[in-house]
This record gives structure tokens, sequence and C-alpha cells, in this order.
């Protein structure tokens, strides 16, 4: 097992073959998103997210969206689960894969671009506007709040005139996370390396798999019989005929029939 990481340089190199376990300490930004996603996790100590959850978990991982939007990268994830009936809760790197989706067409004006938008009805330059103004203008204009949202924003900030400073809230509402680029390329980096079925495929069975296999060719010649290979699969609760395994197998064998394991994780995961 090797790899290079060097973030100062933007460099990281990991493995296909490493487990879950062993691509995180590579990847520090994606231990703080799934720290957050556990969060969010009832009951505490399991896996999954409730799919109702899913929206307000994002947006703690620092990403803006319409709902529309994350309602389809949500629906079509779920339509491509082996199973007539979709899972009512969902895994982190299927959230990570919405949350990789969304960072790239997030579009969020500035706070500065707000700010100036804004001094046009500060007629004295006050660097504060009415309650009620800014009220109606969260609640109407845009990525709407509803009205519990606004007021609980509002009335933090209101003063003795019942006027608010506009530029502390849309300093508030529309920070910028300086480390977005880090945190999408190795959450990109991270989903990459296990595959694109990591969404819908169970990561613990993939882990205990690839430690299988490493304990099976303990001189790591990268390589196992197509026997023990069937025994290993069927053994996790799967049905696989030889005549399968020949057929998934085709090209990934050396001059002894032996099976280029790493060549077929990558298969399952990616086909």
């Amino acid at each position: 097992m090797n790899g290079t990481v060097n973030e100062e340089e933007g460099i990281y190199k990991v493995s296909h073959f490493w487990t879950c376990a062993e691509l995180l300490p590579a990847l520090p930004h994606v231990i703080k998103l799934r720290e957050i996603f556990q969060l969010f996790v009832r009951p505490l100590g399991s896996n999954a997210l409730d799919i109702l959850k899913v929206s307000e978990c994002l947006r703690a991982m620092g990403v803006h969206f319409k709902e529309s939007k994350l309602k389809a990268c949500l629906v079509q994830r779920l339509l491509q689960f082996p199973r007539v009936k979709p899972p009512t809760r969902v895994s982190f790197e299927l959230v990570l894969s919405i949350y990789c989706e969304l960072a790239k067409l997030d579009n969020m004006p500035s706070a500065a671009m707000m700010i100036n938008g804004l001094r046009c009805c500060d007629l004295n330059g006050t660097g504060k506007l009415p309650y009620e103004q800014l009220r109606r203008m969260l609640t109407t204009v845009g990525e709407r709040l509803n009205e519990s949202e606004a007021s609980a924003l509002l009335d933090t900030m209101k003063d003795d005139s019942g006027n608010v400073n506009y530029v502390a809230l849309m300093e508030n509402l529309f920070c910028t996370d300086g480390e977005a680029a880090a945190k999408l390329q190795q959450s990109s980096i991270y989903l990459e390396a296990l595959g694109k079925n990591a969404c819908h495929m169970d990561m613990q069975k993939r882990d205990a798999f690839i430690k299988a296999l490493r304990s099976l060719d303990f001189t790591n010649t990268g390589y196992v019989s197509p026997e023990r290979m069937l025994d290993l699969l069927n053994r996790t609760g799967d049905s696989f005929s030889s005549a399968e395994l020949v057929t998934l197998t085709r090209g990934m064998t050396n001059s002894k029939k032996q099976i280029d394991y790493r060549r077929f994780l990558r298969l399952i995961m990616n086909e």
C-alpha cells in the first residue's frame, strides 16, 4: 500500500485498493465532512442518514443550492439502487457525491455584491435598513427564507430603533468558505478512489473484501485463484457461478489463470 499526500501543493495520490479507513487520513477535509454528516445521523452509531435530513446536512457542510436542484440530484441517485423500492436512508458517500455536484454549481453571490446592492436603499448611508424591509426581501427575493427563518435571523440583529445592520447581515448570510476548493478536490478524489458505485454499495463489505483478498495473497502478487475468488464472493451473500466469474474476469488473468483482483475490484465498483 502506498500513496502521496501534499496538501500545500494540492497533490493527493491515493489507491483504489485502500479501505475507507486508509483513505480518510490522506484527505482531512473529507474527515471533517464525514463528522458533519454524523451529526445528523440518528440513531447514534448508525452509518445512514434519513433522506429528509440531507438538505440540512449539505447546508451544514457549506454548500449552497436550490432545493429543486437537490431534489433532482437525490432522485437521480435513489433510482439507481438495484431494488424496487428506493431506500429512505442514505450513506455518507451518496451525500458526498451530491455535495460535489452542487458545489460545482454553487454560484452564490458574494457578501460584497449584496451589500453594494442594498446601499442603494440606504439613502442616509447609515449601514442600516428597517427590519420589515429586510424581512420582506429575505422572504420574497432569490433563494428565499421562510417567515420563521427570517424572523429568527433578524431578531438577533435588530437595534432599539427597529433597524438592522445590513452589512453584518449579508456577511452572515453570504460568508465565503475559503476551504471550498480543497474540500471539493478531496471529496472528488475520495469518491473516485472508491468507484462510482460507492453511492449504492455497502462500504463495510467493500473494505472486508479488500482485507480478505490481502490475507489470501500474503506474498502480494496481486493475483488470486478463481476458486478462492468465487468462494470469497459467495461468502458475502452474493451468488456467482464459475461461468459468471469467467465472464466478469475476462482479460484480467495471468498465465496461471489467476485473477488480477485489483482490476476486478475496480470493475465491480465502477460498472
